[in-house]
């Protein structure tokens, strides 16, 4: 498996693992939740291959085994990852989809809704969070990395 780093702040999460297969079939793009990482996808990522199918199983930015990262990045970095992620497989695809759970599937939605793919699978995807909680998810994404005890409880 060959390596793909996405475009941006050039952070080694932001890599994927890819097939290196020419252009055909189908590929599937396979987003993680919210601390997540590409071993929460790989029992998926492993069907998919043995059934003939491209598979990027994206690292996201911020994610992996720091997770006091996820304060250096933000959604746009994950959009962008997802996006590159969807790009890479269209040069080598003729059809693409997106697979993702939780933060992975509202990533996958938001990125199909700014560019034709072939189908969304978007496990327990947030769709909408009430205002009331925006200032506290606010503080808590300031807080939680200065809590050691608090991220390895996550982890």
């Amino acid at each position: 498996m060959a390596s793909l780093y996405s475009a941006g702040s050039g952070l080694p999460e932001r890599k994927a693992t890819e097939a290196s297969q020419p252009r055909e079939g189908a590929g599937v793009v396979l987003v993680h939740g919210l601390n997540g990482s590409r071993y929460d996808m790989q029992e998926l990522e492993l069907y998919l291959r043995a059934r003939g199918l491209q598979v990027v199983n994206l690292l996201l930015p911020g994610h992996g085994e720091d997770a006091t990262r996820l304060v250096e990045v933000g959604w746009r970095d994950w959009v962008e990852a997802v996006h590159s992620a969807v790009q890479t497989l269209k040069g080598r695809c003729r059809a693409v989809f997106l697979v993702g759970h939780s933060l992975g599937g509202a990533l996958a939605l938001y990125v199909s809704a700014h560019e034709a793919v072939d189908g969304v699978v978007a496990m327990c995807a947030p769709l909408h969070l009430y205002s009331w909680t925006l200032p506290f998810i606010r503080l808590a994404r300031r807080l939680m990395p200065r809590i050691r005890w608090a991220w390895e409880d996550i982890r």
